[in-house]
């Protein structure tokens, strides 16, 4: 569960503090916050990007952090990975005392 102000308050002054009966509890929506500083032209080009696909900053900034985080699947990567299972495949096959 996510930690609200009042229990991070409470773990930082090991004072049990009691929350106003009008404020609501905190909803874990699985979400976390992430505060970002960037260059102005950064944030005015990553604006004009979203409203063209007609989304949030918000929303794009998830959007390019999810395929940036992607692992890479690169064409000589998996000629690679290909030419590797070939080369055990025929290890394998070798007699032992040729291995």
């Amino acid at each position: 569960m996510a930690m609200d102000a009042i229990q991070w308050l409470e773990e930082q002054t090991g004072q049990k503090l009691t929350r106003p009966a009008d404020l609501p509890e905190p909803v874990d929506d699985g979400m976390r916050h992430l505060t970002l500083r960037l260059p102005i032209a950064m944030h005015a080009r990553l604006a004009e990007v979203a409203a063209e696909r007609g989304l949030t900053v918000s929303h794009l900034a998830r959007q390019l952090l999810t395929d940036g985080l992607q692992p890479a699947r690169l064409p000589e990567r998996e000629a690679l990975d290909v030419a590797i299972a070939a080369l055990d495949e025929m290890r394998r096959r070798l007699p032992t005392s040729a291995a």
